[in-house]
């Protein structure tokens, strides 16, 4: 049996304010995420030039949650959980790495610790439910980035490609909405905002990013729990936060889905932020403090947040879940747009042959695409 790392990956966040310019300046810099024209190296120079600014725009944000992002504690607390669960399950021999995408601990420092204990195959999980080149894509492209740097882009490497189906997802998620909608004000009836990260439209188009269809996929597993773990039927809406810049995000926005239903007369909402696992900036500030404010200024009397997933038991299960067949001997990849296995005569293909989504150069870069 081949000695096996899995490596868990994440975006990372200021862990102090000290921190806030260096996160921005390497976010501002992957390519994945926005793509400047001219090449790297402007881009790096445009990244040195937004940073500061931005940070000033951001900083007393952080300030206002504590001084800094908790993600990266929580994905430490979350890879303990996971790590748990895989020894419970005859898995204990896998040595598990914590990567950041944009802070420390990075992911270049997690493949060498892995690499530094022998491992013969990789496995890598990142912490989004949902697939985006601009989240796991770029995640799976600097594992590939250090491993050529290794020399050892023929390593057998596999891809947990998203992880949105999985029932203990689904269960923790479920168990988290009806225990909010439970809680608020049920005069009138509360209204449930799904609230998903955005992404520029352009990578519906371009890039075929499969992000959003999956989200909203996500959604339409959900509603039927929760409306059979409450008893009725309950109204909802998907919408769309975070947006940067002036170019066009997928809508609505989740402010302009806030007026839309404080239009109609919504007086108890409930916002459930379904395409993150732990909390930072984007709950903890955007939500609790933007949206809440915006939604009461619109005669919204009652305004509650559905709690991160964070260490709830059936979420870290599903974690589990998703990466055990990818420990097994032999195993096919999984398409991240639709999820169906690849087949091994198909590895070096550049297209999924049941989608038509054309493979990242994460999953082309690598012995056998895995």
């Amino acid at each position: 049996m081949p000695r096996t790392a899995l490596l868990v990956l994440n975006f990372g966040g200021p862990e102090t304010v000290d921190d806030v310019e260096s996160f921005l300046l390497e976010l501002f810099s992957d390519r994945d995420v926005i793509r400047m024209p001219f090449g790297d190296i402007l881009q790096r120079m445009l990244a040195h030039w937004i940073a500061p600014r931005r940070t000033r725009e951001v900083l007393h944000q952080y300030e206002a949650i504590g001084g800094g992002s908790p993600l990266v504690a929580m994905s430490r607390r979350q890879l303990e959980g996971l790590a748990d669960r895989l020894r419970d399950r005859g898995h204990g021999a896998v040595s598990l790495h914590l990567g950041m995408r944009y802070t420390e601990p990075t992911i270049e420092s997690a493949v060498d610790a892995a690499l530094a204990t022998g491992a013969e195959r990789l496995v890598c999980l990142a912490l989004y439910p949902h697939y985006s080149m601009a989240t796991t894509g770029s995640s799976f492209n600097v594992v590939a980035r250090q491993l050529a740097l290794h020399r050892r882009l023929a390593m057998d490497v596999r891809h947990v490609p998203a992880f949105y189906r999985q029932e203990g997802y689904l269960e923790a998620l479920t168990d988290r909405v009806v225990q909010a909608l439970r809680s608020a004000d049920d005069e009138p009836r509360p209204h449930l905002l799904f609230s998903a990260h955005g992404v520029p439209a352009s990578y519906l188009k371009r890039r075929r990013d499969p992000y959003v269809t999956q989200v909203q996929e996500t959604v339409s597993l959900i509603m039927p729990r929760v409306e059979a773990g409450l008893g009725h039927a309950v109204p909802y809406t998907l919408a769309w936060q975070s947006k940067v810049g002036p170019m066009r995000w997928v809508a609505p926005s989740t402010e302009t889905a806030i007026e839309n239903l404080a239009g109609v007369g919504v007086k108890s909402l409930v916002v459930a932020p379904v395409s993150f696992v732990g909390d930072h900036l984007e709950t903890l500030y955007e939500i609790d403090h933007s949206y809440r404010k915006q939604a009461h200024s619109l005669g919204i009397r009652s305004f509650c947040r559905v709690a991160a997933l964070d260490e709830h038991p059936r979420f870290l299960d599903g974690l589990a879940d998703a990466v055990g067949p990818f420990l097994a001997p032999r195993i096919h990849g999984l398409c991240e747009r639709c999820l169906h296995p690849i087949k091994t005569s198909h590895y070096l293909k550049f297209k999924c042959r049941d989608c038509r989504y054309r493979f990242p150069l994460w999953r082309t870069a690598s012995c056998g695409g895995v």
